[in-house]
């Protein structure tokens, strides 16, 4: 039999529920900690938040040599999605049987202890069976191996953060910003990056549920349904513009932050201590009785229903700027014209440039160029060389407008990009339904 920590006001804190070995809970408030319907539409909507539109995935598949690629790097990620269930989900709960004191520690004084955490020890499972139960060799070898992902999944998300800022943030600061500036602006951006993760470590330590896993998904519910609700409009209805964008993402993420504050400004009292729930019965109503899951399903829906009003009231974008951007318009073989050239259209401008936009840091390369043909002070190549800024002195080459592609060409050539060469892309649409049919099958097995 399994032995349960003790706990100062109620014996049962540290048992497991009775819907542990379930998928499928129960959507009535205080019952569950995950109900069904969260499970299905509000995680549903973070996937496609994360899947679809998050930085650190786009980039990768981005980097794909075409799309069958794209759907086989796809396709494979959600194979290898099944592994956490069987070599994360179940040694956890292993490990809770295993160490009952340390990792289904209910007693605050006692977790303080063994974890430096007085809301519990969950998130040491993992590393309590690699210290205690593997091998010396294989337990370094493990820790490697775990210390080696989370570093790639940093800097990744470092990487993606940094150039957000640099590119989108920083320029609209400065507008005739050199790449030498843009880069040190992204480096340094990191450096605050990890100084805030830092700092907000505690935050995390001292949240009411001491699940890691539970906090990420929390905030992500209140963070990411503004971002999916826009991609999905933005994708299937052409009648999305700016202005609705604009004000559904900002609607969106007051709405957010403030279920945010109110979450972690009146804390749910733990186990045994709910006659110490001091909370005023407006934040039990909207915040206790609203899973985070269900409130990002009905913030998807409020951020639907305001781009979709805004949208109808502004101006619509030309279908001659939507080829190629919409599902609808993705063979088109139409020159798209970028929304700049179209406003500089309205405004009288003569002439007008068809897609792809410039590059507006190309004037800014030939200075930085010209300025490396100079020698440089020791002080100032050292600073480079930690900045990953090359010294040396590169000429500027004069493009050949004879070589440059036509607008027509280059619209062509992006409508092509899509198609996919058989038996391949029939081979990848087979294995994308078997992963739905296992996943399928998942669920009803643990429902």
């Amino acid at each position: 039999m399994t032995r349960y920590s003790q706990t100062d006001s109620n014996i049962n804190c540290g048992e497991p529920p009775g819907y542990a070995m379930h998928f499928f809970r129960s959507i009535k408030p205080g019952e569950s900690d995950m109900p069904w319907t969260g499970m299905i539409f509000g995680i549903t909507i973070s996937g496609i938040w994360y899947w679809c539109t998050d930085q650190v995935i786009v980039q990768r598949t981005l980097s794909s040599k075409n799309m069958v690629h794209a759907k086989a790097g796809c396709v494979l990620a959600a194979m290898i999605k099944f592994l956490p269930l069987f070599i994360l989900v179940f040694p956890g709960m292993g490990s809770r049987v295993l160490y009952t004191d340390k990792v289904a520690c209910v007693v605050p004084k006692e977790c303080k202890k063994y974890c430096g955490s007085e809301t519990g020890c969950t998130n040491t499972a993992y590393v309590e069976l690699v210290l205690n139960l593997l091998p010396t060799g294989l337990s370094g070898l493990m820790l490697a191996v775990m210390m080696a992902a989370l570093m790639s999944s940093l800097t990744s998300i470092f990487n993606s953060s940094s150039t957000i800022f640099a590119i989108d943030i920083w320029t609209r600061i400065r507008k005739k910003a050199t790449d030498v500036e843009l880069l040190i602006v992204g480096r340094v951006f990191v450096l605050a990056m990890v100084v805030v993760s830092v700092i907000w470590i505690p935050v995390i330590q001292n949240s009411a549920n001491s699940q890691l896993f539970v906090y990420i998904q929390s905030i992500s519910s209140f963070l990411s349904p503004p971002i999916c609700a826009i991609y999905l409009l933005a994708i299937f209805w052409p009648r999305t513009n700016e202005p609705g964008a604009f004000w559904g993402l900002i609607v969106g993420l007051i709405i957010g932050l403030t279920r945010f504050v109110l979450e972690y400004a009146f804390v749910v009292p733990g186990c045994g201590d709910e006659d110490q729930d001091k909370r005023p019965e407006w934040i039990k109503i909207i915040v206790g009785n609203v899973h985070y899951l269900h409130f990002g399903c009905i913030l998807f829906l409020i951020v639907l229903a305001v781009t979709v009003a805004v949208s109808l009231l502004t101006e619509p974008i030309p279908e001659k700027c939507l080829h190629r951007l919409t599902y609808s318009t993705r063979h088109s073989q139409e020159v798209r014209v970028s929304i700049r050239e179209w406003r500089n259209e309205k405004d009288s401008i003569d002439k007008v440039h068809l897609e792809p936009t410039p590059d507006k840091n190309s004037n800014s390369k030939a200075s930085v160029h010209s300025s490396n043909m100079q020698e440089l002070p020791a002080w100032r190549r050292c600073i480079n060389c930690l900045c990953g800024v090359s010294t040396q002195n590169i000429s500027v080459s004069q493009e050949n407008p004879a070589d440059e592609e036509t607008p027509e060409e280059r619209a062509k050539k992006a409508a092509e990009f899509l198609e996919e060469r058989k038996p391949w892309t029939n081979v990848v649409d087979g294995m994308a339904i078997f992963v739905m049919t296992i996943a399928g099958f998942l669920w009803g097995f643990y429902a």
